[in-house]
Order: C-alpha cells, then sequence, then structure tokens
C-alpha cells in the first residue's frame, strides 16, 4: 500500500477554518448589505415595480396598458417619482 502525502494536519485545519470564517463572513457582508433584494435590481424595478406591474397585469384585460410600461413608461414612472417612497 501506498500513502498518499498531504499537508499535515496541524497546518490544514487552520487553513480551512479560516477559509470557512471568511465565506461566512463574506457572505454575510453581501446579505447585510443587499438585504432581500440583489445587487443588480434597481429600487423602482424590484420592489415598486414588481407590485406595480402585478396588480396591472390583473386588472389589465386587453394588455394596453401593459404594452405601455414595456414600451417605456416605467422610466418615465421613476423620473416623475411614481411607486412609492421606497421604489423613488
Amino acid at each position: 500500500m501506498h500513502r498518499h502525502e498531504g499537508p499535515p494536519l496541524r497546518k490544514f485545519v487552520p487553513f480551512a477554518v479560516v477559509g470557512v470564517l471568511a465565506a461566512v463572513t463574506g457572505a454575510g457582508l453581501l446579505i447585510g448589505t443587499y438585504d432581500d433584494r440583489p445587487p443588480w435590481g434597481t429600487d423602482i424595478a424590484y420592489e415598486g415595480g414588481f407590485v406595480l406591474a402585478s396588480r396591472i397585469r390583473g386588472y389589465d384585460v386587453d394588455g394596453s396598458r401593459t404594452k405601455a410600461l414595456l414600451a417605456g413608461e416605467c422610466a418615465r414612472m421613476e423620473r416623475d417619482g411614481m411607486g412609492g417612497g421606497r421604489a423613488v
């Protein structure tokens, strides 16, 4: 039998523990910074826009309001400060 030589446990374990702690700390900082929204989402699109779009699509029977929003009305609403306090 041939034994595989690797790093001694006295060196490997501390480095493994430091690596795991760094990964957990990094994940905690990302979660703390971005909370429940992704880092690439804008406030209007992720918070106010999603709720507003869901309501509009529910009441928009013929689809005209949805087409207008997708054609650039969302950007106008963002400029005008519509969509709630957090979305502005």
